[in-house]
């Protein structure tokens, strides 16, 4: 074992010890609750638009259930997709629905039905003129290939376009120039050929992709094995991910290595030149708040979000970094956190 190996361990005893009871408590805002447009509706997903706002998908109960449909011998022989990326193991995820679904998306007080055949596991977005769009977790081909899973509908629910993103799409955000940011996880890397964070254009054309360096370039971002954290900012794109965990930023498609996260992070909030890491393998709640640049981050400014009364939050859900804010989605309930509040509530 080596130093670095040591100190890892020891960092993680240290974690593992403490969380959550020893760090201070990060109380996050209750924004208000997520409201189906119709009684027989239930959440398929949520996520942030580039101003902020919630774009929620819904659907009935059978069609949420396709929207999350498995493929193979351990999966539940009625969801059975023959449309579906392989992988290994018992069971695997579809790529698109088995059948024509209907989806109603709200965001901004606008509500949008769409109808067909739609991507599994999507994220969703919305352009700044009001256009949809979907984008579909998994995919059996690299970019360019056959599987169209990213879909932009009319705001009023036409099918405008289809293009293929590859597979294993872990984020995918649009930025305010209406361009799609996507970051893979590890088998979108390795299994499609991916850099890790890719751009399309308006159109859904690849116009950017992050760099692949050399291990002679101290300087330059190491290679993305998973692309864990995400947040498309107003003037930068920021991203920490597997396996060394830089803090990586994205301007002018430059990508600069500004420091180092040294620890696994799920979300990434960025108000310069302060840093919160949220997240930690087991500890999904810890948040590490420092500074940029440095070469040796482990700062002692920890806390843990809890709900407004303090207790626990809940594991299930999703979450979203945008600028310097978190948002959180558990079940119907809207939260968020401000970098700014984590500083306060911590102790800066």
């Amino acid at each position: 074992m080596d130093d670095n190996d040591a100190a890892y361990e020891a960092w993680d005893a240290s974690i593992r010890q403490d969380y959550p009871s020893a760090f201070r408590k990060i109380r996050v805002q209750h924004n208000g609750a997520l409201e189906a447009p119709d009684s027989d509706l239930v959440l398929v997903t949520a996520s942030v638009t580039f101003s902020g706002e919630p774009i929620v998908v819904w659907a009935s109960a059978p069609d949420r259930a396709a929207m999350f449909g498995r493929h193979g011998p351990d999966a539940n022989p009625a969801r059975l997709n023959p449309n579906a990326a392989s992988t290994f193991g018992g069971s695997w995820a579809s790529i698109r629905t088995d059948r024509d679904v209907r989806l109603v998306v709200t965001v901004a007080g606008s509500t949008t039905e769409l109808r067909g055949l739609m991507p599994a596991y999507a994220h969703a977005q919305r352009y700044q003129d009001g256009r949809i769009l979907l984008v579909g977790s998994r995919a059996g081909q690299p970019v360019g290939g056959s599987d169209q899973n990213a879909l932009v509908f009319s705001s009023q629910g036409e099918l405008l376009e289809r293009a293929p993103v590859s597979d294993g799409v872990e984020h995918a955000y649009l930025d305010g120039e209406d361009r799609l940011w996507v970051g893979y996880s590890d088998e979108g890397v390795y299994g499609a050929s991916s850099v890790g964070i890719v751009r399309f254009d308006q159109h859904l054309a690849l116009d950017w992709t992050f760099p692949v360096t050399t291990l002679s370039d101290p300087n330059a971002p190491p290679f993305i094995d998973d692309c864990y954290t995400l947040n498309v900012a107003d003037h930068a794109v920021w991203s920490s991910y597997y396996g060394d965990w830089p803090i990586v930023r994205i301007v002018a498609d430059c990508a600069e290595l500004v420091g180092w996260g040294n620890h696994a992070a799920y979300q990434i909030l960025v108000d310069e030149p302060r840093v919160a890491l949220v997240g930690y393998y087991g500890a999904p709640d810890l948040v590490r708040v420092g500074e940029l640049p440095t070469q040796d981050w482990n700062p002692a400014m920890r806390g843990v979000l809890v709900d407004p009364s303090g207790d626990p939050l809940p594991g299930a859900g999703w979450r979203h970094a945008r600028g310097s804010d978190l948002h959180l989605f558990i079940g119907t309930e809207w939260f968020s956190v401000s970098l700014d509040s984590i500083r306060t509530q911590i102790g800066d």
